[in-house]
């Protein structure tokens, strides 16, 4: 009996170093973007974690001169004024790492994602662009140090120091003519959607997108992370079209919190986060 128990500690001890070694723990998603020809837009870079970062170093490469980049701006998740921010991405070099590292000296800060915002790249699409798409993406390094042969790549760390792998998802900004609809602001949507809330992570109020392709009752509704109703901001009829809602959180503790819109055409639930 001893040594069963022996084995299964072992057995824990080797899955969790295995977890951590390969990146299971931490990962990492550029999320797509669409952008017409011509016009500004952003790209969001996400990361998830079931444990608290120090620190988050990514590589990625946007190699298309259809686009100019024009800032890396980091969210709140990530205040400056907690951790050392910086970004080598700029539209002279555009394979840069993008990093948030842990104060030299004092205390350690973390923070929590769940599938949150790390950064964003701000970016212009070229006038005389074709449709296309372009790929935003992670490298690495391999270069020969003191007789060994080193990788420079995507890794995070916990408070402790402890390097952790993180998976990688590439994302695609896709680039395409404005079309007749877009071009019309009172075009009435074909579609029910909830889009993501932004900022996110906020502190204290957010703004919240939505559409719905007819005239209906609306109702949205946040949770907190037990499942417990707190608020219905809208529970009435709207018009078709897209529309926009400002809710505060201000007198919320930070935490992880869910919004559900309810119309005719379904229930969309989407989750954002406080951070104060």
């Amino acid at each position: 009996m001893r040594l069963f128990t022996i084995a299964l500690k072992l057995l824990a001890i080797y899955l969790l170093f295995s977890t951590t070694l390969h990146g299971q723990n931490v990962s990492v998603l550029v999320e797509d973007s669409y952008t017409s020809i011509g016009e500004q837009g952003y790209i969001r870079i996400l990361c998830s974690a079931n444990i608290p970062l120090a620190g988050l170093r990514v590589p990625i490469k946007l190699e298309s001169t259809s686009i100019t980049i024009d800032s890396v701006v980091f969210s709140s998740l990530v205040p400056p004024s907690l951790f050392n921010v910086y970004s080598q991405l700029s539209n002279s070099n555009r394979r840069g790492f993008v990093q948030v590292l842990p104060p030299i000296s004092g205390s350690v800060p973390t923070f929590y994602a769940y599938d949150d915002e790390i950064f964003r790249i701000y970016y212009r699409v070229a006038p005389n662009s074709s449709d296309i798409s372009v790929v935003v993406d992670t490298f690495y390094n391999r270069f020969y140090d003191a007789g060994h042969w080193l990788t420079d790549e995507i890794e995070a760390s916990d408070a402790l120091g402890n390097r952790i792998l993180p998976d990688f998802q590439k994302g695609f900004i896709w680039i395409q003519q404005k079309t007749d609809v877009e071009s019309d602001d009172n075009a009435v949507p074909t579609d029910f959607t909830l889009e993501q809330n932004y900022p996110n992570p906020f502190n204290p109020s957010t703004t919240i997108v939505y559409s719905i392709p007819k005239d209906g009752r609306v109702t949205l509704e946040i949770f907190d992370i037990l499942g417990r109703r707190l608020e219905t901001p809208i529970d009435e009829k709207v018009a078709a079209g897209q529309h926009r809602l400002v809710w505060s959180a201000e007198s919320e503790p930070s935490g992880l919190y869910f919004y559900r819109l309810t119309h005719s055409g379904g229930s969309i639930l989407r989750k954002m986060a406080i951070v104060k």
